[in-house]
């Protein structure tokens, strides 16, 4: 039985080796978004720290608010986009969380939608190490770097 557990270890470690060689080696890496550990997630004032926040090389962000669920796409610079699930196993794309990494396969449109198209103003305010919005959800979000 103990010959066997070890088996076993070494074979999911292998393959979530090999899934992670693949992944910082894939010849579409703009799909491929880092965890930022220093980011800080705050929602209506509170801390959000089930919020999740991952970094794109070109320095896009894609946000993940714990409290509402709802995924937005924050450019450098530029408009915030509201995004279906990353997590939705939809036949457009896939998404793999794995050791601090998400990694999205498109198949078709990407997932988010151009430009705040919300009910609501988002009010916007970007600052040189933060941005804050009004979420989908009517709720105030602010994310600290």
């Amino acid at each position: 039985m103990k010959g066997f557990l070890i088996k076993l270890a070494i074979v999911v470690l292998s393959f979530m080796a090999g899934i992670s060689v693949y992944l910082l080696t894939a010849s579409r890496h703009a799909d491929f978004w880092k965890k930022d550990e220093q980011a800080r997630v705050f929602f209506n004032g509170q801390p959000s720290t089930s919020s999740l926040v991952y970094r794109k090389r070109n320095g896009n962000v894609v946000l993940n608010t714990a409290e509402d669920g709802a995924w937005y796409m924050l450019r450098e610079g530029g408009p915030i986009d509201y995004c279906n699930s990353f997590e939705d196993r939809s036949h457009r794309f896939f998404s793999l969380k794995l050791l601090g990494y998400l990694y999205v396969w498109h198949y078709g449109d990407y997932p988010c939608v151009g430009g705040f198209m919300f009910d609501i103003d988002p009010t916007i305010l970007i600052g040189p190490k933060s941005i804050e919005f009004n979420s989908r959800a009517k709720a105030r979000v602010r994310v600290d770097w």
